[in-house]
Formats: structure tokens, sequence, C-alpha cells
């Protein structure tokens, strides 16, 4: 893998947790730390949030 692809990929994830921080308002760190405490409990129980939460997750981790 060349060192411009991987830049252009880590780019692109990183354009998209940016999305999901202005979507819900909340740095990535206050959400991990939420979300692990099982506060968002509720909210995760909600289909459309559970995907996206797994997603943030996803995109963070890789």
């Amino acid at each position: 893998m060349e060192l411009k692809s991987v830049i252009s990929d880590m780019s692109l994830l990183e354009s998209a947790l940016k999305q999901f921080k202005k979507k819900f308002g909340v740095k990535f760190g206050d959400f991990y730390e939420a979300i692990n405490k099982g506060e968002l409990d509720e909210f995760d129980a909600l289909d459309e949030y559970r995907r996206e939460f797994v997603e943030w997750l996803a995109l963070y981790k890789t």
C-alpha cells in the first residue's frame, strides 16, 4: 500500500468521524466513555442509533 493511499484513507476516516461529531455534538472520547458506562443504553436500544453507534466505534477503531 502506498503512502499516498494510506494518507487518503486516513483523511476519509477523519472526515467520517467529524460528521458523527457534528451530528451528535459530542467528541468521540466523551461518546466512548458514555457508551462504555452504559449511559447511552436507552438510545442504543433504538435501531437507528445502534447502527450509527456501531459504525462510529468501528471507524474510530480503524
